[in-house]
């Protein structure tokens, strides 16, 4: 009675840790942090596209994700087209409140560094915005989130929708771009990027190490002056 008593207990503390084993892997599956977010992961956007101008370049054709990465007050956001033929990125500095952005078309690569403040380079400044806070919060990638309508008073553009949270330890997050009101990181929400409008929703996060070596400005990129960086950007939107 005693070794089956044993035995019993032995096969239920297995069934326990099972459990558990099971539980861990299907949290690490859905790329959702058992513990919550630490100050250094990634988080992966769909881009969809509200309105497309260009004139040479079917929606179809344009890229389709954003990667954001960030460690403590640094970030990288990446966005990749056609094939990986250009790509476009912007390192933030929040302590320092600077962009750096990087262009890189086929064998030719840019750098820009930004001025104290600014907004990233080639994307609408969203000025006139005013940020009203909704009552309404949806779930995104597990996290609570606040919603707040974007709308322009005094300038005729379309209001839209954007949801943040505050989940993610990260200080003034927004330092660096036109969403600066609000404290948050941004799970949803829109930019103009030239002839192109394009909303952004988290679909994916990585609660993983991330290298600081990818903040730096990569060898063989050439500084040139925020005029000649907007003209390169608006010339691959035309």
């Amino acid at each position: 009675m005693i070794i089956l008593k044993r035995l019993i207990f032995k096969l239920m503390r297995k069934s326990v840790l099972i459990c558990i084993l099971i539980t861990l892997f299907f949290y690490s599956c859905n790329n959702s942090p058992l513990f919550g977010p630490t100050r250094e992961g990634i988080i992966y956007y769909d881009i969809s596209y509200i309105s497309n101008r260009l004139q040479k370049v079917p929606t179809g054709f344009l890229p389709k994700t954003m990667i954001l990465k960030y460690k403590n007050h640094l970030s990288i956001n990446t966005i990749d087209g056609f094939m990986g033929l250009f790509s476009i990125s912007y390192i933030s500095n929040l302590k320092k409140g600077v962009n750096i952005t990087l262009l890189k078309v086929m064998d030719n690569k840019y750098y820009y560094i930004g001025k104290k403040g600014g907004n990233p380079c080639g994307f609408d400044d969203l000025s006139g915005m005013s940020i009203e806070l909704k009552p309404e919060t949806k779930k995104i990638l597990g996290h609570d989130c606040q919603k707040v309508m974007i709308t322009f008073p005094f300038a005729k553009r379309d209001s839209f929708e954007a949801y943040y949270t505050y989940d993610f330890k990260v200080s003034n997050p927004n330092k660096t771009n036109p969403y600066r009101d609000i404290q948050g990181v941004l799970m949803q929400f829109n930019v103009k990027l030239s002839q192109i409008e394009m909303k952004f929703t988290a679909t994916r996060f990585k609660n993983e190490k991330v290298n600081e070596t990818i903040f730096n400005i990569p060898e063989g990129y050439q500084l040139i002056s925020e005029a000649k960086m907007i003209e390169l950007i608006n010339k691959l939107m035309e």
